[in-house]
């Protein structure tokens, strides 16, 4: 048997053409027929609509922190809305808070913000109350206590 492992296989006019020693062999759903029937056709698949997500009532994160300003504190939660620099992240126990960005953003140190994500916050928390970032990862969905 003679075989040359560097055939390489095309596709073309909706065929896959491959070729090997003295044969061709043809690939492909429909004849090469014209057909006027469009139910033959199949429909293209229908993108996925995301889902909704909303916010909790939003607190503090002052008071998340237990009233504890400044030092790095750590939050998980999902994401729940990005407006500019201002992420909001609903937190365990129906509530959410809001987290400034915008230095976390500008040293790259900040993962992918979609709406549904689980992610983790390392931030400050200035003597207003307000949570600044320092760094935003990718959180897993399990909880850290789980072995």
């Amino acid at each position: 048997m003679n075989s040359n492992a560097n055939l390489v296989p095309t596709v073309a006019n909706g065929k896959l053409y491959v070729a090997s020693n003295k044969q061709l062999q043809i690939f492909g759903l429909f004849s090469g027929r014209p057909t006027s029937n469009k139910a033959a056709t199949p429909n293209p698949p229908a993108p996925s609509m995301p889902d909704v997500i909303t916010c909790p009532v939003e607190v503090s994160p002052l008071a998340v922190a237990g009233g504890v300003a400044g030092g790095v504190h750590t939050f998980r939660g999902t994401v729940c809305a990005v407006t500019g620099n201002q992420l909001r992240v609903a937190l365990p126990g129906q509530r959410s808070i809001s987290v400034d960005i915008s230095e976390a953003v500008s040293h790259h140190r900040s993962a992918l913000l979609t709406p549904g994500r689980p992610i983790k916050i390392r931030a400050t928390i200035d003597e207003e109350g307000l949570a600044h970032a320092q760094r935003v990862s990718r959180s897993h969905a399990i909880p850290e206590l789980v072995p």
